[in-house]
């Protein structure tokens, strides 16, 4: 647990903005500042140019901070600058031991250590990545799911490590920047999963010990990923985001991005014109097409075991696109029959709604992707 007097900055890295916001530990935990910057947009995809970006992007977000003394910072990856590979692993012995935390922990280090040495082996290109965060949301004995199962004398037990991997250079990068700009020591600079966060959180807030799907559409990328009871069982991404909405309206309409940016927003919120409107979703029927099917083709790469919830909280990086996507995902009854026999249960997480769990202080504007992150820390 965080002392009281604690500021902790939060740095929400994604596919087309940086989201900073600044979380002050006292009695409550107060978000006292937030912003989020936009990455320069381009007609085309380029990552190695994107992360050039980025780093930029952060800078600059750093620039913005109030003059606070800040503690800790919790960088939290979103894709393609991560990935997460998860693992069971099971403790068996004929006498019987007690299973302690120490014990799971040096446990997991050993699998993780095998873990990187055999991706360093089999796959050279992936020799750069660092893990960033690890954790064990699962542990199970003789079948049965224990929230604390420590001090319990077992024979065997089984649990689920989640790794969660990240290119050596972007982190290195990130830190050399956070240094500099903050005059913090890199042993108060923490990486997290983005997935990982959002999976937690919106178990916590939404499902209770039940399936969920959290869908995040972030600027370049789509991230799925299935939950149950806290546990993230699987998660598959696709290149397409909420810039290609701006692009599509931008090639039918001619006009630059911001312009784009503002129609979408326009058309979407309700408060264009009826033909307007008409024409923005006409423009955007094969994005839609495209879309379904990217989501259509992510489930049906699910385990059979697992299955498709039929509970899903959209998280859109762009609020303004959100009513769309969600629209999107509604009317899609081909997936929603194939794939779960009824309809989707669509949860789109409100600001207003999450200041239940941290307080906002007034006068300070933040999305709801960057506030579920900071409710994490």
């Amino acid at each position: 647990m965080h002392n009281e007097g604690k500021n902790i900055l939060v740095i929400d890295v994604g596919s087309g903005s940086i989201g900073s916001a600044v979380v002050s530990i006292g009695k409550t935990k107060t978000i006292t500042f937030a912003n989020r910057y936009e990455l320069d947009f381009e007609d085309k995809v380029d990552f190695k140019v994107l992360l050039n970006k980025v780093n930029l992007g952060i800078k600059h977000s750093l620039k913005t901070l109030p003059d606070k003394n800040i503690n800790e910072v919790h960088i939290f990856m979103h894709s393609p600058w991560h990935t997460i590979n998860t693992k069971n692993v099971l403790l068996s012995n004929p006498k019987e031991f007690i299973l302690t935390e120490k014990l799971i922990e040096q446990v997991s280090q050993n699998e993780i250590d095998a873990f990187m040495k055999n991706v360093m082996l089999d796959f050279p290109d992936y020799g750069n990545l660092v893990a960033i965060e690890s954790t064990v949301p699962k542990i199970s004995i003789e079948g049965r799911n224990f929230d604390n199962p420590f001090g319990k004398k077992v024979k065997n037990c089984e649990f689920l490590i989640s790794i969660a991997l990240a290119p050596k250079s972007i982190i290195t990068d990130i830190v050399n920047i956070c240094e500099k700009s903050l005059n913090i020591h890199s042993q108060n600079i923490k990486f997290r999963s983005a997935t990982n966060a959002f999976a937690h959180v919106c178990s916590s807030l939404y499902s209770e010990n039940n399936a969920i799907m959290i869908v995040d559409v972030g600027s370049e990328i789509t991230d799925i990923s299935i939950i149950d009871n806290k546990t993230l069982l699987f998660g598959i991404s696709f290149s397409q985001g909420s810039n290609d909405i701006v692009r599509k309206i931008s090639q039918a309409n001619n006009t630059i991005f911001s312009d784009s940016k503002s129609l979408a927003f326009i058309s979407f919120s309700g408060i264009g014109s009826q033909g307007q409107t008409r024409q923005t979703e006409n423009n955007l029927t094969l994005l839609a097409t495209n879309w379904q099917r990217s989501i259509s083709e992510s489930l049906a790469k699910i385990p059979l075991n697992s299955g498709v919830p039929k509970k899903v909280v959209l998280i859109c990086e762009d609020k303004n696109t959100e009513p769309w996507y969600a629209n999107t995902l509604k009317s899609d009854t081909s997936t929603q029959y194939f794939h779960i026999d009824g309809k989707f249960h669509i949860i789109t997480p409100s600001v207003q709604a999450l200041k239940n769990y941290i307080h906002v202080n007034e006068k300070i504007y933040i999305d709801a992707s960057l506030c579920l992150l900071c409710i994490t820390i």
